[in-house]
């Protein structure tokens, strides 16, 4: 639902921009496939993002709030490590001949660890977190982080993953089934995007 909302904004507030969702529907689809589906998307002279969203959780009940990552085989900290691998653990769900592309040489030529790309992801991240952090009030930011996880690997764009709070926290999920905030995260999400847009261009330019 609130990746839908998000749509709906990018659509009213940047008509110049194309949107593509992986799925609108809740079904499952691999990780690397969707990377996969926002590669094909790019065109000479045609830039792109590539946003995943997530819910969170941990076994620590009280933890609670929305944090944003982008790629790196460093993680931030080992909770950081521990979120990435608790999503990681979807490929079970994968069929297992498509499980070994994860571990190719080639596609370590897709973890975006050039100088370049992890700038602008890292770019990416901080306006997606500052948009949120602008537009609820009901949790803290628990600021920019970085993980290895699965479903940004093999992204040809910048590429972050947000994770909007923590369905563990009784009073966070309440919050998250209520469309008022889902929509508010959404907003958040948009301006954050539409903020690195902004500067992206302005990195272009300059």
């Amino acid at each position: 639902k609130v990746a839908r909302a998000l749509e709906r904004h990018l659509r009213a507030q940047l008509p110049g921009v194309t949107v593509i969702m992986t799925r609108t529907g809740d079904s499952f689809i691999e990780l690397g496939r969707r990377t996969e589906i926002a590669n094909r998307q790019l065109k000479s002279n045609t830039n792109g993002i590539f946003v995943s969203i997530h819910v969170n959780a941990s076994i620590a009940r009280r933890i609670a709030g929305f944090e944003t990552y982008f790629l790196s085989q460093n993680p931030t900290n080992e909770e950081a490590r521990t979120t990435a691998a608790l999503e990681n653990n979807v490929v079970v769900l994968e069929e297992k001949s498509h499980r070994k592309s994860y571990d190719d040489v080639e596609h370590m030529e897709a973890f975006m660890l050039t100088a370049q790309i992890q700038r602008e992801s890292t770019l990416l991240a901080e306006c997606i977190q500052s948009g949120m952090d602008r537009n609820t009030t009901e949790f803290k930011s628990r600021g920019v982080k970085k993980a290895d996880f699965f479903v940004l690997r093999g992204s040809l764009m910048p590429a972050a993953l947000a994770e909007i709070g923590y369905i563990t926290n009784s009073r966070e999920a309440q919050q998250l089934t209520r469309a008022s905030y889902q929509e508010k995260l959404a907003r958040g999400i948009g301006e954050g995007l539409a903020s690195f847009i902004k500067k992206y261009n302005l990195m272009i330019k300059n």
